[in-house]
């Protein structure tokens, strides 16, 4: 099942330019910085965690010219990335999903650079103490391959037919197995880890809909609207108002 390969790899959309990534650092120390940090998440060495950490806030800080509005769709895809590297270590995928989310909406409540700074790292070391207390024991090694990879390759088309194949399962068996394990249908996790990174992008005002939807493996707009305001509450439109304001 190609296990290990799907396990270390952390899934990004395609590349979506916007006028805000022309303040993201793209420096070979940064990109180094950052792989740093994930091989720390992954061993479980909080030391060198917040050193990398700190490294990539100062360099982020810095590249956004201390707006702080600027520096928060990067702090929040720092803490994206942190928990889709404990995700792939083994946690609950649910759990990590709902710190995300958590993260977010808290992300909206702060004015100032030290405060992000100080919250920042709060946020990291709660995820790190989430490590170690959630693990991926309740889900069997198939259920657990299979969240991982669609945690990887949410942004392509995948069927459940598509992942039982590739575990060896028939579909009828691989989807009633997945139903009883995680609590949702294949297509409703699926829905809903597009979903939340959908909310990530839509950060970022200058992005269109239409492309947030594709990047997050949407292949229709109204689809992605009508998956949206089932899982979320409210429209793409109208959430992008709340939290962009």
């Amino acid at each position: 099942m190609e296990k290990n390969s799907m396990a270390n790899r952390i899934p990004e959309p395609p590349d979506i330019k916007t006028e805000s990534d022309m303040n993201r650092p793209v420096d070979s120390d940064y990109f180094a910085a950052e792989l740093t940090l994930l091989q720390a998440v992954r061993r479980g060495d909080r030391q060198e965690m917040f050193c990398q950490l700190r490294r990539l806030l100062d360099t982020i800080i810095f590249s956004a010219k201390k707006e702080v509005e600027q520096v928060k769709p990067r702090v929040y895809e720092l803490l994206v990335m942190i928990s889709r590297e404990i995700i792939n270590a083994g946690a609950a995928p649910e759990v990590m999903l709902e710190k995300n989310q958590q993260h977010f909406q808290a992300l909206h409540r702060i004015g100032t650079m030290d405060e992000l700074y100080g919250w920042m790292e709060q946020s990291a070391g709660n995820l790190m103490d989430s490590a170690a207390a959630v693990g991926g024991d309740r889900f069997s090694e198939v259920i657990r391959w299979s969240i991982r990879y669609i945690h990887t390759h949410y942004a392509e088309r995948i069927t459940l037919k598509d992942i039982s194949q590739k575990v060896h399962l028939s579909p009828s068996y691989f989807g009633k197995m997945f139903k009883e394990e995680t609590g949702d249908t294949f297509v409703a996790y699926l829905n809903r880890v597009r979903i939340e990174r959908s909310k990530e992008l839509m950060l970022r005002k200058r992005v269109r809909l239409t492309d947030v939807a594709q990047a997050v493996g949407f292949e229709e707009q109204s689809y992605f609207t009508r998956v949206f305001k089932r899982v979320v509450g409210v429209t793409p439109t109208r959430y992008r108002e709340i939290h962009t304001t």
